[in-house]
């Protein structure tokens, strides 16, 4: 009897221990990116809707551009993101835009997306950006949806050697008829 009491115990601290090692490793490998985020919009004589939708956060932003809105007036917007959870098996977090062309017949957008990390004020090489398209512009037919995805990855030393708080994240969305 007493045996057995033994062996229960030992199986019971032996999958505690185990429990807490896997708990301290998968908070070792999780980086979080803390920071706000600023994206600019120029709409030039467009009518589009647009969505941002942050990965791990869901939609952070929607706005319509109406055909009747001043046209080839900037528009400026902040939005504010979440804390940015990098995975950690790809060390990737993403930001999708979806650009929806509201012009039934004739008449394409030019949606075009540059973003950047930045750090008291000065680029961040800690972190990459890569934006989907051809040199981040993407054409969108009437009546058409795009989708562009700006996806946010870790360098080896940010890894290595973590991430400071303070990281912002400026994106430019120039939405404009295709020539």
């Amino acid at each position: 009897m007493k045996r057995k009491i033994r062996i229960l115990s030992t199986a019971a601290t032996m999958a505690l221990v185990a429990t807490v090692m896997c708990v301290g490793i998968y908070a070792a490998t999780r980086v979080d990116i803390t920071g706000s985020g600023s994206i600019t919009f120029t709409a030039t004589d467009v009518y589009a809707d647009v969505t941002i939708v942050q990965s791990g956060a869901g939609t952070v932003y929607t706005n319509s551009f109406g055909k009747d809105q001043a046209p080839g007036a900037e528009m400026s917007d902040t939005v504010t993101f979440e804390t940015f959870a990098i995975d950690p098996a790809t060390r990737q977090a993403t930001v999708t835009i979806t650009v929806k062309n509201n012009f039934e017949a004739d008449t394409a957008i030019e949606a075009t997306v540059t973003a950047e990390a930045k750090k008291d004020g000065a680029t961040y090489d800690g972190v990459t950006i890569d934006v989907s398209g051809e040199a981040g512009v993407t054409t969108i037919a009437a009546a058409g949806t795009e989708t562009i995805t700006v996806t946010i990855g870790l360098t080896d030393d940010a890894v290595k050697n973590g991430v400071d708080d303070g990281v912002t994240f400026e994106f430019t969305l120039s939405l404009e008829r295709a020539a």
